[in-house]
């Protein structure tokens, strides 16, 4: 599930709460997270919902100036189910903290590479057969 940058914004600052759409079946689940370029965003609640049940609110909620804008989207799409996603709260990704704590020696780094430094006489390898160095 992508997010445009003006949704990503909305979901920082607090105002995008709601996403909808079109799918064949629903690319994430209820209760789980999503990694996006904003963070970790935590998805409360996925069901399908019918077009005449969106409302304005709803809409507002998604991001959109309209509930029209938001249905002709929908709408451009005439494949699957559309579905009502509930966005919860948005953490800080994981994978940050992970590479600012990383502290691994070079002799460690070249371990957990098996011995594998990177160098530029190593020959490289192309769909298995070694390249001559240039």
């Amino acid at each position: 599930m992508l997010f445009r940058q003006r949704f990503l914004d909305g979901i920082r600052d607090g105002t995008v709460t709601l996403a909808f759409r079109r799918w064949r079946r629903p690319s994430v689940r209820s209760g789980g997270t999503l990694l996006t370029a904003a963070g970790q965003l935590s998805i409360t609640s996925v069901d399908e919902v019918a077009l005449t049940r969106i409302s304005e609110a709803d809409a507002r909620r998604a991001g959109y100036t309209s509930r029209e804008a938001l249905l002709a989207e929908l709408r451009a799409r005439d494949e699957g189910k559309v579905y009502r996603i509930e966005l919860g709260a948005l953490r800080v990704d994981p994978r940050v903290a992970l590479r600012q704590s990383a502290s691994l020696s070079d002799t460690e780094c070249d371990r957990s590479l098996g011995g594998c430094a990177v160098s530029t006489n190593v020959p490289r390898t192309v769909r298995g057969h070694v390249r001559p160095s240039t």
